[in-house]
């Protein structure tokens, strides 16, 4: 199951939006660990996964949809890590960073969460104190 949000920015403000992303990123421990399948099922590997942001351009909403689904059904490296990160530059000087997160790391009321924390970040508000690591 993937789960994940989008947030529009204009074009220029594409960089500083995946900087805040990472930022955001670093401080679930679980969004940055890679996984390994082993006999004993899905373990977290160690060492830390960098997100891959993949850069796309669209010629408009029917083209990101498209491209939105592709990555969809292309679904998750987990050796890469829970977390890929896509920006989509839409028509309009627009860019779509589109945040898709694996259900090993995340559940839907996370989604909000981080949503609205990366949202506090960009507005320069201080983060919620991080989470407790889990075990």
């Amino acid at each position: 199951l993937t789960l994940g949000f989008t947030l529009r920015s204009p074009a220029g403000d594409a960089e500083p939006l995946a900087a805040a992303v990472r930022q955001l990123l670093k401080r679930y421990p679980a969004l940055t660990e890679a996984y390994a399948e082993t006999p004993a099922g899905l373990q977290a590997a160690p060492g830390q996964a960098a997100p891959p942001l993949q850069k796309l351009r669209t010629g408009g909403a029917h083209e990101t949809r498209q491209l939105l689904d592709q990555a969809l059904d292309q679904g998750f490296a987990l050796e890469q890590g829970p977390v890929r990160i896509l920006q989509m530059d839409e028509p309009g000087g627009l860019t779509a960073t589109t945040v898709l997160l694996h259900h090993v790391a995340v559940d839907f009321p996370s989604v909000a969460l981080l949503a609205g924390q990366l949202v506090a970040i960009l507005r320069g508000q201080p983060a919620a104190p991080p989470p407790a690591r889990r075990r």
